[in-house]
C-alpha cells in the first residue's frame, strides 16, 4: 500500500469516527486536541494530566447542569417568590458557583505537581479561548 492509500484510509476513518460521535463527544474531542496542542503536552505529562482534568471537567459539567436546572426551575415563578424563597435561590446559586470555583482551585492545585504554573496559565487561557470559539460557532450556526 502506498502513502496515498494510507492517507485516504486514515481520512475515511477520521470522518467515520467524527460522524459516529454525538455533538457533545465531538466537542470534547475538539477540546482535547485543542488543549493538547496549546499547552504542548508530552506523552508522559498527558498520562498524568488527563485523569486530573477529567475529574475537573466532570465536576464542572455536573455543577453547571445543577445551576442551569436551578435557574430554569425558578425562572417561571420568580415573580411569585417571597423573600425567604428568593434568599434560598440566591444561596443555592452561590453554593453552585462556589463549587465551580473550588473545582478550578483543585485543578490548579493538582496540576502543580504535573506541570509548571506557566503551562497551567496557558491551560486556563486555552479553555477560555476554546469555549469562546465554540460559542461563536454556535451563534454563527444559529444566525446570530
Amino acid at each position: 500500500m502506498n502513502m496515498k492509500h494510507i492517507l485516504i484510509i486514515t481520512l475515511y476513518l477520521i470522518g467515520y469516527v467524527a460522524i459516529a460521535q454525538t455533538p457533545k463527544e465531538r466537542i470534547k474531542t475538539l477540546k482535547t486536541a485543542y488543549i493538547t496542542k496549546e499547552i504542548d503536552l508530552t506523552n508522559k505529562e498527558a498520562k498524568k494530566f488527563w485523569p486530573i482534568y477529567e475529574v475537573y471537567d466532570q465536576e464542572l459539567e455536573e455543577n453547571r447542569r445543577k445551576l442551569a436546572r436551578k435557574i430554569l426551575e425558578q425562572s417561571e415563578s420568580i415573580d411569585q417568590m417571597n423573600e425567604k424563597e428568593s434568599d434560598q435561590l440566591i444561596e443555592d446559586y452561590l453554593k453552585i458557583e462556589k463549587a465551580l470555583y473550588t473545582a478550578q482551585e483543585n485543578l490548579i492545585k493538582n496540576l502543580k505537581g504535573v506541570m509548571s504554573s506557566k503551562r497551567i496559565a496557558k491551560l486556563l487561557i486555552a479553555e477560555r479561548t476554546f469555549n469562546k470559539r465554540m460559542l461563536q460557532r454556535f451563534r454563527g450556526r444559529m444566525g446570530g
